[in-house]
């Protein structure tokens, strides 16, 4: 399984049509500290299809935050 770790970051003003405005993750552990993830969108097309507006954790995904708004 991959590990991503990020820190003292801004995830924000993304969007997707699909799945994860912000992140998308699949068979990932995503380790944060220190982030923001604000304003980001799914369904950027409106067809009511969107999931996961920050972020969208799927099949076997793990997200640890610490001090993480």
């Amino acid at each position: 399984q991959i590990v991503f770790n990020i820190t003292n970051s801004t995830i924000s003003n993304n969007s997707t049509a699909g799945a994860g405005g912000g992140v998308y993750l699949f068979e990932t552990t995503l380790n944060l500290a220190y982030t923001t993830i604000a304003d980001n969108i799914s369904d950027a097309d409106r067809n009511g299809t969107g999931s996961g507006g920050g972020i969208n954790s799927a099949s076997n995904a793990t997200v640890n935050a610490r001090n993480t708004i």
